[in-house]
């Protein structure tokens, strides 16, 4: 009952949220450049295009999942999804990550999507932009 406790952890939360967004983005950028440096817009693009999908989709699933099951559960659902997603980066991450400079650019986005942890990075980044509309018809004042 006490908005001023309510509305500052709010804040906390989502400052922390905005400084793990921009480390994943930070990191899922160079990694995915320093593998494919000859197509860093190629690249950009894929991070830009998941996150987006995550901003389309975080409000209308978090609005589903708050309406069918209340407060807590789109907060416990993401935070799962999240966590097991960083644990598969972890294991399929490979430890050192070797520049692809021999691959042709016309055959860059296939040979992209078909590494395995090239692929964990775009879901992170898509669970990363569903995360930032998660908490919008979760919290918001209706």
């Amino acid at each position: 009952d006490d908005w001023t406790t309510f509305l500052g952890i709010c804040y906390a939360l989502r400052a922390v949220q905005g400084v793990g967004t921009a480390l994943n983005q930070t990191a899922s950028f160079a990694l995915l450049v320093g593998v494919f440096p000859k197509s860093i817009s190629l690249i950009s693009g894929l991070l830009r295009a998941f996150t987006g999908l995550g901003f389309m989709i975080g409000p209308a699933l978090s609005g589903f999942i708050y309406d069918e099951h209340g407060f807590l559960y789109p907060f416990v659902i993401y935070g799962g999804v999240m966590l097991c997603s960083s644990v598969a980066i972890l294991f399929v991450l490979p430890g050192e990550v070797e520049a692809n400079e021999d691959r042709k650019d016309a055959g860059i986005f296939t040979a992209t999507l078909k590494l395995p942890w090239s692929l964990l990075w775009l879901f992170a980044s898509l669970v990363v932009g569903a995360a930032v509309g998660l908490l919008e018809p979760s919290i918001s004042p209706n």
